[in-house]
């Protein structure tokens, strides 16, 4: 046989219950119960069924137990007031309740109010026996605002059970899945873009790595002692870095100077040169343009022009 829940059904023909001890909230199937005056909804909700595997006969094998009387009026054991039968459940508020419904729903409503406000969600129980309240009993008998914080920490759980989910530590009401877990525990929040530990499920530990921070979390008197020790340590390391750093840019500016000023006098070198020899150019070339003046003064001085072609010849002998 197998068993199943129907949360919404009615009581459907030919369904007999069970024999069954009157421990564990389940009831005795010797026990009359009149069904009359209950809607259907009412008589079915949350209780389970077996159906047998060689006939179709269904069998109830868990069931709430009724209300004494569902006319006329009673007193509530909490709160000591005679109301009216319709303010009080019609049936046994857990599946798991051995006894008929005594508190009234305004009671009921408050005791699932103060047990959600001041103890773990899941502890939340009936305030006549203390047995656990599931999801369909806190959806049917809490107030709208309890129940929507309930379900959002069932959801919540639900969700938690999830392969590599995590809920963002900044409390900003985002989760995520985070395919590459605690091998890169590293997540960045896609609502608020707050980073966190995957490993550890709380912001980011800058500057510690996981190992770290477990060592942090195991001993965190004497880690934060060998921290500041390697701070000091690190510090020292820092400062003979820095000075190291600062010769060498030093031994690398002079040389960078030296080699500036190397420079500076070859180019000045090359002008003097350069200059050296334009100005030996233009000597020689007036030189040259002296002597070229002194040629032609000569010339002039010594020859005359040939009648025939024009040259300069000089005559050295024969009339004149």
């Amino acid at each position: 046989m197998a068993d199943f829940d129907l949360h919404e059904a009615t009581t459907p023909e030919g369904i007999m219950t069970t024999d069954a001890p009157d421990t564990n909230g389940i009831m005795d199937a010797t026990e009359p119960i009149n069904t009359t005056d209950l809607a259907a909804d009412d008589f079915s909700f949350g209780q389970r069924y077996h159906r047998a595997t060689d006939t179709s006969d269904v069998y109830v094998t868990r069931q709430r137990r009724p209300t004494q009387s569902i006319v006329g009026t009673r007193e509530c054991p909490i709160c000591a007031e005679t109301r009216e039968a319709f303010e009080f459940p019609k049936l046994s508020v857990t599946l798991s309740c051995s006894h008929p419904p005594g508190v009234c729903l305004e009671c009921l409503r408050t005791s699932i109010r103060c047990d959600f406000n001041s103890k773990l969600w899941t502890e939340i129980r009936c305030p006549e026996c203390r047995e656990v309240l599931e999801y369909a009993d806190i959806q049917k008998y809490a107030d709208e605002a309890t129940f929507a914080r309930y379900e959002s920490l069932a959801l919540r759980a639900a969700m938690a059970e999830a392969e590599n989910f995590i809920w963002c530590p900044a409390n900003c009401g985002s989760g995520q899945l985070h395919d590459t877990g605690a091998d890169q525990p590293i997540v960045t929040c896609l609502n608020c873009s707050q980073r966190s530990c995957f490993t550890h499920n709380v912001v980011w530990h800058e500057r510690l790595t996981c190992k770290e921070y477990d060592a942090l979390l195991r001993d965190p008197e004497n880690y934060l002692m060998r921290l500041d020790a390697n701070g000091d340590e690190a510090e020292r390391a820092k400062r003979a870095q820095e000075n190291a750093d600062r010769i060498i840019a030093q031994s690398l500016m002079a040389e960078q100077e030296a080699e500036a000023q190397l420079k500076e006098e070859r180019e000045r070198d090359e002008r003097e040169e350069k200059q050296q020899a334009i100005a030996l150019a233009r000597k020689v070339a007036s030189r040259r343009k002296e002597e070229e003046q002194k040629s032609r003064a000569t010339m002039s001085k010594t020859t005359k022009a040939c009648p025939g072609c024009g040259w300069a010849i000089e005559k050295n002998r024969g009339c004149c």
